[in-house]
């Protein structure tokens, strides 16, 4: 089964984005994070990416599309939202309605995809609404945090809405460009793994 993949981009007291929504905070320059970090690796992981209605539209207006240009994208509406579809390029977008006729909500299309044949894992590409709640139901596999060295004093945290306990295991930790640094964590498959491990 293929594995739901998370990568944040966290300031250093845990906020991912402003209280409006912004992360101007994370451009050096004119350059996106994923321009100016190496995410080689994580980018060959994946052969799909999965992302909510408001990180669709908001990839409207971005220059960073380049890294899912390649990939498989899905988007997951709500009933009856309307979606506009976009052409970037040769990207394809394909929309997943949730709550639709044949009864599905978006977590059980997401569910699916897991479990579709293809070389690579899964990106989640959503904003704290769509984590939380991959996250309540346990079905994210690994989180990618790079904190960057900036404080912002209020925000929305990268955990918001989450209200569940886990633990995880910490895989990777890498000092980047500019004094940021990427962690990467596991999650433990269950209590009992745990113990047995």
């Amino acid at each position: 089964m293929k594995e739901l993949k998370l990568l944040a981009f966290v300031s250093i007291d845990g906020y991912s984005s402003r209280l409006n929504g912004d992360m101007d905070w994370v451009y050096s320059g004119d350059r996106s994070p994923l321009e100016v970090y190496d995410f080689t690796s994580f980018f060959a992981s994946i052969d799909r990416v999965v992302m909510n209605r408001m990180q669709y539209l908001a990839l409207h207006f971005q220059d960073y599309i380049w890294p899912i240009r390649d990939k498989r994208c899905f988007v997951l509406t709500g009933k009856g939202s309307p979606v506009p579809i976009y052409s970037r390029g040769l990207l394809r977008f394909e929309l997943l309605t949730g709550d639709d006729d044949n009864g599905k909500n978006t977590l059980q299309y997401v569910h699916e995809l897991r479990s579709q044949s293809g070389e690579g894992d899964i990106w989640v590409m959503g904003d704290y609404r769509l984590t939380a709640a991959l996250l309540q139901q346990d079905m994210i596999d690994e989180i990618n945090i790079l904190r960057l060295p900036v404080t912002l004093g209020s925000g929305i945290s990268f955990l918001a809405g989450f209200g569940a306990e886990r633990s995880w295991q910490l895989c990777q930790v890498s000092e980047c460009a500019g004094g940021a640094i990427l962690t990467r964590y596991h999650r433990f498959a269950s209590a009992s793994a745990q113990i047995a491990g």
